[in-house]
């Protein structure tokens, strides 16, 4: 069984060690428009746990340019995926995944009619709860706004041979 994993440039570009993937100096994030709306979820029991929510209604953005790749980010780490690479997936049997319409506002310099046609990869699938010897454990819920935080990974992600095939264990 194949695993693949999908991460926005902030998370590629503050994780890695070795520097920014080549597409992230090739393309320019797309921004999320101010018409963009999102839920404000506010905490009758402590200010601290007052954020933003869910986004309410389709995701709206601004290009910087009609120059894309496969996958579009933006600083929010929504990936936007293009016709071509919805079918790519879909051809492939991914599940987990769902795609939604997202509406292009603006492309820098170009034609809104130039604007290619965006769709959201959203995921719906999960991996399941970390296993106990990750370290990850639950640090503090609150009943009252439904926030929940975890702890960070103790042990890491560390990589095990079996059979001639590298396999990833957590």
């Amino acid at each position: 069984m194949m695993f693949y994993r999908l991460g926005g440039m902030v998370s590629w570009c503050a994780a890695s060690v070795y520097g920014r993937p080549d597409w992230d100096h090739k393309y320019d994030r797309a921004e999320v428009s101010e018409n963009t709306q999102f839920e404000i979820v506010i905490c009758p029991k402590s200010r601290w746990h007052q954020r933003q929510g869910a986004r309410i209604g389709q995701l709206i953005v601004r290009l910087p340019s009609l120059r894309l790749g496969d996958c579009v980010w933006t600083w929010h780490s929504d990936c936007l995926v293009t016709d071509r690479t919805r079918r790519l997936i879909e051809e492939a049997g991914f599940t987990g995944v769902r795609f939604d319409a997202v509406e292009v506002e603006e492309v820098r310099g170009h034609p809104l009619e130039a604007a290619p046609r965006l769709w959201e990869l959203a995921v719906t699938g999960t991996a399941g709860k970390a296993h106990p010897d990750s370290g990850i454990r639950v640090l503090q819920t609150c009943e009252a706004c439904g926030m929940v935080k975890y702890s960070s990974f103790r042990n890491g992600i560390r990589s095990t041979k079996r059979s001639g095939t590298a396999r990833t264990s957590s």
